[in-house]
């Protein structure tokens, strides 16, 4: 199978250690070619796993879910929020999947009795599923990120399937570029290319010959450095291109631009020419936070890039006489258990930053979100089951100075007692509450224990881990088609979905305000859950004042609630994070972000 005649390509691999950003690369080109281009992602992952749905985020960073219900790597994160598409499961090529069609087909015959073997076998199913993708999808162009390092075992075969690309398509079709690490030896301070040379050679070996790197540093490349680099990888020196360090992932494309890697592209792969200046390429994915002239785009990204970066060094730049100064301080926690790697939570902060720009376009006041990541364990008591004894001091002191505080997703009873803790501090000190999945059934949780006197209240999720535990009002339970899964992988409630809305409720005006509401009160969100809340324990939980605002169709499954006398007590089972972007940031973050700030004025 070959792909459509009109579909190009462009590779992106990595060199030297892994998480330099390969995902948030290749989104930003992507966002630079949209505006006249259909762009596709394909993310190309090695291990064995069939998706990352059951892999611990601290490994592999958090689990993203599209709107078909598939569990895909983060990198689909910054694909959709930057380029703006809706990606598919299919587009998430991992060796499992690869490996498992081998043999099935093997087992059916479809070999015809030839020896399978690695070479062509795996590779042609790589090729059959990348050129299915660009043909479907129509792709103008088609990005094909390969996870992992040059040099691994593991990403071999994609390699060498794109290199059969290379010769199937004709090399006009297709373009490789890299990024690798520039280390800078502490003392000297000298920028080291040896790394990069080393890298490239293994990809030479490997057939592959990039056209353009990327080289991840803390600061500019040096003209000597390109020159070496440039000299040493065969490439030409305009083509070795600074990937700074940035505060917000969104600022690459303009430092991209300016290095002229749109117009190379568009000329190397003959697409059609974006018609706006190097400067304003900015505008294809930061387009809600410019003002109305154009010309501003260079000031405004500073001032932008400096505010999220560090509020005091905003004193260096002349302030716009349109925005109110200075700016206001905004702590944002989040609770979580996943801290180990800050990328468990990455939509999440993202959702944080998207509401944040919004808010300071929409009141002509710049604000800056420092977001801290707390350990729930820390709070953490043995007793899982019940109500443990509530630390309200050791909290206090951990939350001190918060204007909001969200409860992110999680899996497991590792850290259930500690977020509950800190939901009931939240609760009786009326600071701001943003659950999200566990984290709302953790509030139904601490709400039936500490107001409706139902001290036994948990979850059957503690069951799955500890057997001996016995949960005598399980006010959070297992989705009834839950009941008979026996493999974990894939089979959650996953993807998009109707809530209904009830029309009294803050969710509901919240929603109407952005204009998200659909006829019938409905709005769609991305889940992904196997627990839910108890019907059972639902009519007493209203009387003590919960309010539980958003439903399935047929009002079987609790999606929202919130508590009406506390100034922003609110949580969805869905992902609201998983659906934000810069041009459209989720409603509940904008909601919460502007009750975080109420409370700072009030502090």
């Amino acid at each position: 199978m070959k792909p459509n005649s009109k579909s190009k390509f462009i590779v992106i691999t990595g060199g030297v250690v892994s998480g330099l950003g390969k995902g948030v690369l290749t989104a930003s080109l992507g966002a630079m070619l949209k505006k006249n281009n259909k762009v596709v992602a394909i993310k190309c992952d090695g291990y064995l796993n069939t998706d990352p749905g059951t892999i611990n985020p601290v490994e592999h960073g958090e689990v993203f879910v599209l709107d078909d219900g598939s569990e895909v790597d983060m990198d689909f994160g910054h694909y959709e929020r930057l380029i703006g598409i809706r990606a598919k499961g299919s587009w998430n090529i991992t060796m499992g999947k690869v490996y498992k069609q081998i043999l099935d087909d093997e087992r059916l015959g479809k070999y015809l009795g030839r020896t399978v073997q690695l070479i062509p076998h795996v590779t042609d199913e790589i090729k059959r599923r990348m050129y299915k993708i660009a043909t479907e999808e129509a792709g103008d162009v088609v990005f094909i990120e390969i996870g992992g390092t040059v040099g691994d075992m593991e990403n071999e075969l994609f390699i060498e399937a794109v290199r059969q690309i290379r010769n199937e398509i004709g090399p006009a079709r297709i373009l490789f570029a890299h990024l690798s690490y520039l280390p800078i030896v502490e003392g000297s301070g000298e920028q080291k290319s040896k790394p990069t040379q080393a890298s490239i050679k293994l990809l030479n070996q490997a057939g592959i010959y990039p056209e353009i790197i990327f080289c991840r540093c803390d600061r500019k490349l040096t003209t000597e450095i390109r020159k070496k680099i440039s000299l040493h990888c065969n490439i030409e020196e305009n083509k070795v291109i600074s990937n700074m360090n940035v505060e917000n992932m969104n600022l690459l494309i303009e430092h991209f631009a300016e290095q002229g890697v749109g117009a190379f592209m568009e000329s190397r792969l003959d697409l059609e020419r974006s018609g706006v200046k190097e400067n304003e390429l900015l505008y294809v994915c930061l387009a809600s936070i410019l003002f109305s002239r154009k010309k501003r785009i260079p000031n405004t990204l500073k001032i932008l890039s400096d505010a999220i970066a560090e509020p005091a060094n905003l004193e260096a730049h002349e302030k716009p006489q349109s925005l109110t100064w200075p700016l206001p301080p905004l702590r944002i926690a989040i609770c979580g258990k996943y801290m180990k790697l800050r990328d468990s939570y990455a939509s999440v902060r993202e959702a944080i930053l998207h509401a944040s720009v919004h808010r300071m376009l929409a009141r002509k006041s710049f604000l800056s979100p420092d977001i801290h990541y707390i350990e729930v364990s820390d709070f953490e008591k043995k007793d899982l089951a019940q109500n443990s004894c509530y630390n309200e001091a050791g909290i206090a002191e951990k939350l001190s100075g918060f204007h909001g505080v969200i409860i992110p997703s999680g899996f497991g009873s590792r850290g259930l007692g500690g977020k509950i803790q800190v939901i009931r501090y939240l609760r009786e000190h009326k600071i701001p509450f943003l659950g999200i999945c566990l984290g709302m059934q953790l509030g139904v949780i601490e709400f039936a224990r500490n107001v409706c006197g139902i001290v036994k209240a948990g979850t059957t999720e503690v069951l799955s881990d500890d057997h001996a535990l016995q949960v005598e009002d399980p006010v959070i339970h297992l989705l009834e088609e839950q009941n008979h899964v026996t493999e974990l992988g894939g089979s959650m409630r996953l993807g998009r979905k109707r809530v209904l809305l009830k029309e009294e409720s803050l969710a509901y005006s919240i929603y109407k305000n952005f204009g998200e509401i659909e006829q019938g009160s409905f709005v769609h969100e991305r889940f992904r859950h196997r627990y839910e809340v108890n019907n059972a324990y639902i009519k007493k939980m209203e009387e003590a004042g919960l309010l539980f605002s958003g439903c399935t169709e047929d009002g079987s499954i609790v999606q929202l609630m919130e508590l009406p006398s506390h100034p922003f007590f609110v949580a969805c089972q869905y992902h609201p994070e998983l659906l934000s972007t810069l041009e459209k940031p989720a409603p509940l973050f904008q909601a919460f972000i502007e009750a975080s700030l109420n409370k700072a004025k009030n502090v």
